[in-house]
């Protein structure tokens, strides 16, 4: 199978080096080990990318002394510019919404701040209609007949 096409978990890694044990590498084999550089990390790796990646459409960046940082050093570059807008750090709780919905795209004029979750999510839901059933719900528990969730595990709006 070509290199590249499958990610190989830690027990494959063990299982084929128990495999090669003992058994002499080739030259060209030990030379690409020698290549591979993960001794080296950080800026001094030849394939270190400045400290940024991508994760689920979102742009990482290396900031280690960051406040917010996550465990391995890298923070949102949404946040990081949003932040940088606003001339403060963020809270935890505040959420930075991209207005065109690009995830990829940070540029200051197209995020935007919420105080929090609830009312991003509102952002998002304006204008959608509820399910009926959620709705009828809603109104008895406003006329004090019964709390609108009460047998409704979850409302998806689509």
């Amino acid at each position: 199978m070509p290199k590249g096409h499958f990610k190989r978990t830690k027990k494959h890694k063990e299982n084929i080096s128990k495999a090669l044990s003992g058994k002499k590498k080739s030259l060209s084999h030990r030379k690409k080990l020698s290549e591979n550089h993960h001794d080296v990390s950080g800026d001094k790796n030849p394939k270190w990318r400045g400290g940024k990646r991508k994760h689920l459409g979102y742009y990482l960046i290396n900031k280690p002394s960051h406040p917010l940082a996550r465990k391995d050093g890298y923070i949102c570059e949404h946040r990081l510019v949003m932040e940088k807008k606003l001339g403060r750090y963020l809270t935890r709780k505040e959420r930075v919404h991209h207005i065109n919905g690009k995830k990829g795209d940070n540029r200051p004029e197209n995020i935007e701040l919420f105080a929090g979750t609830g009312e991003h999510t509102r952002h998002h839901l304006k204008g959608k209609k509820r399910p009926r059933a959620v709705c009828e719900k809603i109104s008895k528990s406003r006329l004090g007949i019964e709390p609108w969730n009460k047998g409704v595990k979850y409302a998806r709006f689509k």
